[in-house]
């Protein structure tokens, strides 16, 4: 864990390729509004957020993070996102002026810490202030992705180039908390994440799980009595404990 200092104590740096797109016409942002899981219309210029799409049934199609510009709207999202998102315009556009531009595959420096400088769009990634910016941070530490990802994965948050958790209820996912905004009004599969939310029932949750020894937890599930209670997304041990990223 000590290995994340330079994040949570200074601040690093990483250059990421992401899917880049502009949304365009007087209907961009109701439409967006509309489509995701958080709240577009009040996002400040300047600021990014990550946002949800999910189907009917409130499973994850693509997740993606949103910027606000000077000039508009505009979306950073895992390559394998990027069709997802196109086609969500292709289909639901229908009398709405709102139009997707593809920019393309981009490389963008994203960086974490408390010494991130405010030069680009600004907002928060694992629980630490974030930025996205076209260009690199002067005086910031340059880590390693491998480093940056795993830091988000402990969070239970999604890498900046990985799908994460497609076809997966959103509430059982670290989405729900960091994505879904459920004053925001309707979206597609709201009324599902709805009912879910408020009448949880028996169902999967994101946690940190802690192994002592580390032989105690090996394997991508956990059994307890013959049943299934936990399935592992991530783990590492320091020699003396095993820790993990789990839904319970």
């Amino acid at each position: 864990m000590n290995a994340f200092d330079v994040l949570r104590f200074n601040g690093g740096q990483v250059q990421i390729k992401l899917q880049h797109f502009k949304v365009l016409g007087s209907d961009a942002k109701s439409f967006l509004h509309g489509q995701s899981t958080a709240d577009v219309e009040h996002l400040p210029v300047g600021q990014f957020h990550i946002q949800a799409l999910v189907d009917r049934t409130g499973n994850i199609e693509a997740h993606f993070y949103l910027l606000n510009t000077s000039t508009g709207l505009e979306i950073l999202s895992p390559i394998a996102c990027g069709e997802v998102i196109s086609s969500r315009f292709e289909k639901f556009v229908v009398s709405e002026e709102a139009e997707l531009k593809n920019l393309g595959e981009q490389n963008w420096w994203v960086a974490l810490g408390p010494q991130v400088p405010h030069q680009g769009f600004t907002g928060l990634l694992g629980g630490e202030a974030a930025l996205f910016s076209m260009t690199k941070c002067e005086a910031v530490e340059v880590v390693s992705p491998k480093l940056f990802n795993e830091f988000l994965m402990w969070q239970g948050e999604p890498t900046l180039d990985q799908a994460y958790h497609i076809g997966e209820l959103i509430n059982q996912t670290r989405l729900f908390e960091t994505a879904v905004d459920m004053a925001k009004g309707c979206f597609p599969g709201q009324e599902t994440v709805a009912k879910v939310h408020h009448n949880r029932g028996a169902a999967w949750a994101p946690v940190l799980l802690k192994a002592s020894p580390i032989d105690r937890l090996v394997s991508t599930e956990v059994i307890l009595d013959g049943k299934k209670v936990a399935k592992v997304f991530f783990q590492e041990n320091d020699g003396l404990e095993r820790w993990c990223t789990a839904e319970v």
